[in-house]
């Protein structure tokens, strides 16, 4: 039993900050044509929006995507964003997805997201600048969402178990 165990986290920690946590579920993000932005979705972020979107230039439109398979993950060792994301592919550009898939799986794909005040991360770009939009529902039920840069060195805690979407990645053998 302990054999199997080990084996079967082995498998779910493809990084030593994160585990996998929506397993042999395929999780498609639809088609999106990159119009909206999160700074302007208060229909979807009912509880509030940080204005930090706005005034660090993240406010803008993003490129169409066709569906795009996504990973949920859960953090189970505590790090920054940097070594959070890292650990996941050198390649940072891999691992983001527009301002306009985020929307769709945080209203599509909801079951995914933390609950209980917890966060779940996106990673994302906009001209140029990585930046993470934080989402968590607030103690009514409403979401909020928050921007943070990607080089913010605060480290999150493992024991809050937050959550990080990405697009699936491909493991070469």
């Amino acid at each position: 039993m302990m054999t199997m165990d080990t084996s079967i986290t082995s498998i779910n920690n493809i990084s030593e900050y994160l585990r996998l946590v929506s397993g042999e579920e395929t999780l498609v993000v639809g088609p999106t044509d990159g119009k909206r932005t999160i700074a302007g979705e208060d229909n979807v972020f009912t509880g509030h929006i940080n204005s930090d979107f706005k005034s660090w230039g993240l406010d803008v439109k993003g490129n169409p995507c066709g569906p795009t398979k996504v990973a949920v993950h859960e953090i189970i060792k505590d790090g920054n964003f940097q070594q959070i994301f890292s650990g996941l592919s050198p390649d940072l550009n891999s691992l983001c997805l527009e301002q306009d898939q985020v929307l769709e799986f945080v209203k599509h794909r909801s079951k995914w997201l933390r609950t209980d005040r917890y966060a779940t991360f996106f990673l994302c770009k906009a001209d140029g600048e990585f930046f993470v939009a934080s989402v968590f529902f607030d103690g009514y039920s409403r979401l909020i969402v928050s921007a943070h840069r990607l080089s913010f060195g605060h480290v999150w805690f493992a024991g809050f178990r937050l959550r990080v979407v990405v697009p699936q990645l491909t493991l070469a053998n």
